[in-house]
């Protein structure tokens, strides 16, 4: 059919949605005759105190572009009617005509709609929401239309007003939130991208000039169980696992035989490890001619921030003694450190006189953990032919007459080969057998000797200096209410000594 001069539209249009450009002399002429009645019909519904003959006030101006947006929609909604054979129009014609009209400032960008009947639903909702105006239920409602996944709007002003502890200022005056969580935000979105841009579309639309739309996919944290199997512990020895690190908090640590050093503004306690001691604690004396409140500069091993490299003699409250060089907070020995108690405390006989401290970690290639406590490589089985011949989970690394032929075998089933002993073969990477005969069993570990130890943090540096320097002084100081436990009294025993971070 050939197109007829007096139509805007033609005859025919590209298969598919595509956008219809409606222009010329003609379309112009219609839209402004329409516009300029519509525009009558406006200013006749206005009490005549607020109508002007002059089209210059500002509500003239806003009822001039309304009047032209609706000639616009009216002219290119009549050119179906037009076409002669109307009664015979194909339902892809109108639809285009539809979405030519709703999507006009898109640049011919579409939104992606699965399927034909699913977009001609679409176009249908999104005329009725046009017409119903930008409000935060059309905007519900157009993202309803989009996607099934549970979605809020959030007016800002609204928000605001109602609850002035809300978080918006006014700057946030003309903004919508549009948030979308799939399963209470607990997965992720099929096809976010489309749906963005889907959105990104319809709220153009839809949306005053003034507004700012803000878009997000809304996700929330879930917590799996830590342990999904049962859980069993060997208690060979009183030192529990702790898997309470993290629930009460303590708010201080005490004492009562705390020392104040000779240049009085260092505070000793060789109880206690101060490592959780944060800077701007206060250090609350409670008892002597020290009583008073000090603030905490920082939690120190030695009193000289400096390296002692040169080696010096030491004895320690385990009767261990040796030689040792010193390295920051760490000392290396010429003696197996591995057998020391927990507490074990180190006498240094220097030329200036002697100083003590604490001992805290074991630092050994195959040894770690507290002192008292160390971590061994654990063993298996073990069987006597007819000396006991040991088996471990990984390769162990020994070798007879080697640095580490002098191992220490704890938590054995067998307690007769708890102890020291020195390596008498190595029949495979992980088994070895030591010169004493067994009964055999399981359990246990293989401790290796040691000979670096780092010492605990048993001194408080202050930030003014005390009055005297005195001993066994009752105290309390704050602490990093995460890395400390307050004391759990088990029977007649306090475990909270056990407990470490």
């Amino acid at each position: 059919m050939a197109d007829r001069p007096d139509k805007t539209l033609p005859d025919s249009l590209p298969s598919g949605v595509a956008s219809v450009s409606l222009s010329g002399q003609e379309y112009e002429s219609k839209v402004k005759a329409l516009a300029e009645k519509t525009l009558k019909t406006f200013m006749g519904l206005l009490p005549s105190n607020y109508v002007s003959q002059v089209k210059g006030p500002f509500y003239t101006m806003q009822f001039q572009a309304a009047a032209e947006e609706m000639a616009r929609i009216q002219v290119s909604a009549s050119e179906v009617f037009s076409d002669s054979d109307y009664d015979f129009t194909r339902p892809e014609f109108i639809h285009q005509i539809l979405r030519s009209l709703i999507f006009r400032r898109q640049d011919g960008n579409n939104p992606t709609i699965s399927g034909d009947i699913s977009y001609r639903e679409f176009l249908k909702g999104m005329v009725a929401l046009l017409l119903a105006g930008g409000t935060k239920l059309t905007i519900e409602q157009a993202v309803g239309l989009l996607t099934d996944d549970l979605m809020s709007v959030v007016e800002a002003s609204i928000e605001r007003r109602s609850d002035p502890k809300s978080g918006y200022a006014l700057s946030d005056e003309f903004l919508y939130e549009v948030n979308i969580s799939v399963a209470n935000g607990t997965q992720f979105p099929v096809d976010p991208v489309t749906l963005q841009e889907n959105l990104k579309l319809v709220l153009d639309v839809l949306a005053p000039a003034e507004t700012i739309y803000e878009y997000r996919h809304v996700f929330q944290d879930s917590l799996v169980p830590v342990f999904t199997d049962s859980l069993s512990m060997d208690l060979n020895a009183h030192y529990y696992d702790d898997f309470r690190r993290y629930w009460l908090g303590a708010k201080h640590l005490s004492g009562t035989v705390g020392v104040t050093l000779s240049d009085r503004s260092l505070f000793q306690d060789l109880t206690r490890d101060f490592s959780n001691i944060l800077p701007g604690s206060n250090l609350t004396i409670t008892s002597g001619a020290n009583v008073g409140v000090f603030r905490v500069v920082e939690a120190v091993a030695f009193p000289i921030s400096r390296d002692r490299t040169s080696t010096v003699a030491f004895t320690t409250s385990a009767t261990v003694t040796g030689t040792a060089s010193i390295t920051g907070d760490v000392i290396t020995t010429n003696v197996d450190m591995s057998g020391l108690p927990e507490g074990t405390t180190i006498t240094f006989a220097f030329t200036t006189g002697s100083e003590t401290y604490r001992l805290q970690t074991l630092l050994g290639e195959k040894t770690h953990g507290p002192v008292g406590d160390p971590i061994g490589l654990d063993i298996v089985g073990s069987s006597a032919a007819p000396d006991a011949l040991f088996t471990t989970t990984q390769p162990h690394d020994l070798q007879v007459l080697s640095g580490y032929s002098a191992i220490r075998i704890v938590g054995h089933s067998d307690v007769t080969l708890n102890g020291f002993h020195n390596v008498a073969t190595v029949p495979s990477s992980t088994t070895f057998t030591v010169g004493a005969p067994g009964i055999g069993g399981v359990k246990g570990q293989v401790i290796y000797p040691t000979y670096k130890v780092r010492l605990a943090k048993s001194i408080l540096r202050l930030q003014k200096r005390m009055a005297n320097v005195l001993t066994g002084q009752s105290y309390t100081v704050t602490v990093d209410r995460l890395g400390m436990q307050e004391a759990h009294l088990v029977g007649t025993e306090d475990a909270s000594s056990f407990f470490f971070i």
